[in-house]
C-alpha cells in the first residue's frame, strides 16, 4: 500500500488479512517484509475501519513505549494498543489512516 498524505483513505489490496496486533509470521523469515510491516507499525498514529453494523467504528492505535536495544540504549517506540478495536486489515476493506511520520513509510 502507498501513503502519501498524513490524512489518507486507502482499500487494502492484500489477498490475505494483514494482523495488526502482532507481526505476521510468514514476515519473521523475510527481513525485507518484516522491516516494512515494523516500520508500517511505527509510523501509524490511528487507523479507522468502516463502521459495522452496531454502530461502531473500529479503531486500530499505537501507544508509545520504552524500548531497549542490544546495546542497552533506551529508545522510543509505538505498539499496538491492546484495547484496538480494529485488529486486522481486511481485503478490499477501505481504511482511512492517519499516521505519525511520512518520512520512514515504505
Amino acid at each position: 500500500m502507498i501513503i502519501n498524505n498524513q490524512f489518507y483513505i486507502f482499500t487494502y489490496a492484500g489477498s490475505e488479512p494483514l494482523n495488526l496486533m502482532e507481526t505476521p509470521e510468514e514476515f519473521s523469515n523475510n527481513p525485507i517484509l518484516l522491516s516494512q510491516y515494523n516500520t508500517f507499525i511505527q509510523s501509524i498514529d490511528s487507523i479507522y475501519g468502516s463502521q459495522n453494523i452496531n454502530d461502531n467504528i473500529p479503531v486500530f492505535w499505537t501507544r508509545r513505549v520504552s524500548l531497549t536495544d542490544s546495546l542497552g540504549n533506551n529508545n522510543i517506540g509505538y505498539q499496538p494498543h491492546p484495547d484496538s478495536t480494529l485488529t486486522q486489515l481486511d481485503s478490499k476493506e477501505s481504511y482511512y489512516v492517519i499516521v505519525r511520520n511520512l518520512d520512514s513509510l515504505p
